[in-house]
């Protein structure tokens, strides 16, 4: 292990959130760092950050888990959504392309509904953008950690291309 690689780790294995996970990948010269969620990626590379590394940072991945007999298993997340009633059904339409079963739903005083899914947690990368816009700043979305399932499929995460126009 490289001298600054060996840093990283010992401080990260020295804090207090022990969630941080980063180890070198043999066959490339960068590093791999694991956190649950957002949050904690952001307090992981905000440290590095701080201690002076130079990085680029790509897109979110979620692991996988296999069981014992080799079948995929993806973490998947119960989602509490509380959203007004003219757009419950954007709502539930678009977690529902990203391979979210609605479990519950109920109205809640001052014009709002409860939904509550159990989703993919690959489902709800970038999602949380869109659903502010589709609600329009109104909607309300927590999510919690609920395990391993078998994976759902794919899921196609842009309904529509790109149009790129160029002129000379």
């Amino acid at each position: 292990m490289s001298q600054a690689v060996t840093s990283v780790t010992d401080s990260f294995a020295s804090s207090t959130l022990m969630f941080h996970c980063v180890s070198r990948i043999p066959t490339h010269r960068f590093l791999q760092g694991f956190g649950r969620g957002e949050l904690h990626l952001s307090v992981l590379i905000e440290n590095m950050r701080r201690e002076g590394y130079e990085f680029a940072v790509s897109k979110a991945e979620v692991l996988y888990k296999y069981d014992e007999n080799g079948k995929k298993l993806e973490p998947m997340e119960l989602a509490y959504i509380d959203v007004p009633d003219e757009f419950t059904g954007a709502v539930i339409s678009k977690l529902q392309q990203r391979k979210g079963e609605l479990r519950n739903m109920g109205s809640i005083a001052g014009g709002y509904t409860r939904l509550e899914f159990n989703i993919p947690a690959r489902g709800l990368i970038g999602y949380r953008g869109e659903f502010m816009t589709d609600t329009k700043g109104n909607g309300i979305l927590n999510t919690m950690f609920d395990g391993y399932e078998p994976y759902k499929g794919e899921i196609a995460y842009r309904a529509t291309g790109s149009l790129i126009a160029f002129e000379s």
